[in-house]
């Protein structure tokens, strides 16, 4: 496969999921959830808001293009909070053919294959993959926290779970959220008059210091085309120093 087209699949997964558990599966029922106030849930999102000063995991990614072709390789992930995102693509024999930098202000693509570098500036990651997507959403997207923040959500029982919503301009937001853990299961973003969507359903939970971190993932996105994307993340470090080795070639021809 093209391996802009695989670095664009990366992209839609970093900014950053899950397989979808029936309520059949839980054991519960909607009528055996007890109804809360957004209010009340909105105190339960926050306290559950995951804030490490860094992250680090490796992880195997799968994903199905519209047309049917899967394709799965393995990525280094680092994360440095409010900072940048770095990833390192390494699809067989440990050999890295991409790695990519992301800040709040640019994006960076050395392509080893073809050695090529490209760089964006802070809209790059909504023009690659045809969604309007900023470093506050990937990084949202990798630790599990909401892709946007609620203001005034609604508050419902939705699929044995709480569900929130709440809209932005043309955009719903939605989340699910664990009866009992009040963890963030399911997120939704989505434009209907664009039709755009973004469906990330995260799974695999496991307790850390003061939380606790989703290390599955699965990522449906529509755009109108539909892509699938699955994320298993391992070796999962938080608060470690990282570094985020990022030189360019005089070699590489510059793009964009």
């Amino acid at each position: 496969m093209n391996l802009n087209l695989k670095i664009k699949y990366v992209l839609v997964f970093i900014i950053p999921v899950l397989f979808f558990t029936s309520c059949k599966k839980r054991g519960l029922t909607e009528k055996k959830v007890k109804k809360r106030s957004s209010r009340y849930l909105m105190k339960k999102v926050d306290a559950n808001f995951i804030q490490p000063e860094s992250l680090s995991a490796k992880a195997k990614i799968n994903y199905k293009t519209p047309d049917g072709r899967s394709q799965s390789f393995n990525a280094n992930l680092r994360l440095k909070t409010d900072s940048a995102v770095w990833i390192s693509i390494v699809p067989f024999l440990g050999i890295e053919v991409a790695r990519v930098l992301v800040t709040p202000e640019s994006l960076q693509v050395i392509d080893r294959f073809n050695k090529k570098y490209y760089e964006y500036d802070r809209d790059g990651l909504s023009n690659f993959v045809d969604y309007p997507i900023d470093f506050n959403l990937l990084q949202n997207a990798l630790l599990g926290n909401p892709l946007y923040p609620m203001d005034k959500p609604k508050a419902t029982i939705n699929e044995g779970r709480y569900f929130l919503e709440d809209q932005f301009g043309n955009i719903m937001n939605r989340a699910w959220l664990n009866p009992a853990s009040y963890d963030i299961e399911k997120m939704q973003l989505f434009d209907e008059a664009a039709q755009k969507r973004i469906d990330v359903e995260m799974t695999d939970f496991k307790k850390e210091k003061t939380f606790n971190f989703p290390s599955n993932r699965v990522i449906n996105v529509k755009t109108p085309e539909n892509y699938r994307i699955e994320v298993q993340m391992n070796r999962i470090k938080f608060d470690q120093p990282v570094e985020m080795p990022f030189n360019v070639s005089s070699k590489y021809d510059k793009v964009g």
